[in-house]
């Protein structure tokens, strides 16, 4: 009996593991039709909703935050046009995704995009269109306060893999993530995202407390 009951759990635990690595990655291309401009753009794949929307800020070259994230809206905002996503910052503004001087943040900022999923995710890489070798690229983990207030953990900075195609570390979970450029020369499109869903805690618990049963049912009836 206690052979069997090793057996059976061991059984579980491979399936509960199996459950979680055997997931599929999702992507969602922002290449297609020139929508212009936006306050956001609304995507989905593999039944998960994602929305993207547009922020400046301004840090120095120390990466000191001299003023905190905001949003863009009315007339400025996401760029979506046929070679991805940009971020439209002021009437003088260009259609990419650029930084700006620390001394000059009032008529050119830094820009983001935060890309908030409508659940957990695991964000596998995301490709850049428009890169030089120039170019390097921030990404961080967000923390939404309020709808118009974010605090953002960075997870690098300043970046350039020499590709157009950014991998992340392994175990990259969360539900809001900022793309976003500090340099004055930076000047980029994020032309698509590749991530896969995140299994919910209960819902493995009660994966294995059904497992658990079916088998105890099924050593019983053996007996």
């Amino acid at each position: 009996m206690k052979n069997k009951l090793n057996l059976f759990l061991s059984a579980v635990l491979f399936l509960i593991t199996s459950s979680v690595h055997a997931t599929v990655i999702e992507t969602i291309s922002f290449l297609g039709d020139n929508q212009g401009v936006a306050e956001s753009f609304a995507f989905a794949s593999g039944g998960v909703d994602l929305t993207v929307t547009a922020w400046t800020t301004n840090v120095n070259d120390e990466q000191t935050e001299l003023a905190p994230w905001q949003l863009l809206s009315g007339d400025n905002g996401v760029y979506n046009g046929s070679t991805g996503l940009g971020v439209v910052s002021s009437d003088n503004d260009g259609v990419d995704l650029d930084g700006g001087s620390s001394s000059s943040f009032a008529r050119d900022p830094d820009e983001g995009l935060l890309f908030v999923f409508s659940e957990q995710v695991n964000l596998h890489a995301f490709t850049a269109g428009d890169l030089s070798s120039n170019d390097d690229l921030n990404f961080a983990w967000v923390n939404l306060l309020l709808p118009d207030s974010l605090d953002a953990s960075n997870l690098f900075v300043d970046r350039n893999d020499g590709s157009d195609h950014y991998q992340l570390a392994s175990g990259t979970f969360g539900y809001a993530f900022m793309l976003w450029v500090d340099g004055n020369d930076d000047d980029v499109r994020i032309e698509s995202l590749e991530f896969s869903t995140v299994p919910e805690p209960y819902t493995l618990l009660l994966l294995a407390i059904g497992l658990l049963l079916c088998g105890f049912r099924g050593m019983k009836k053996g007996r």
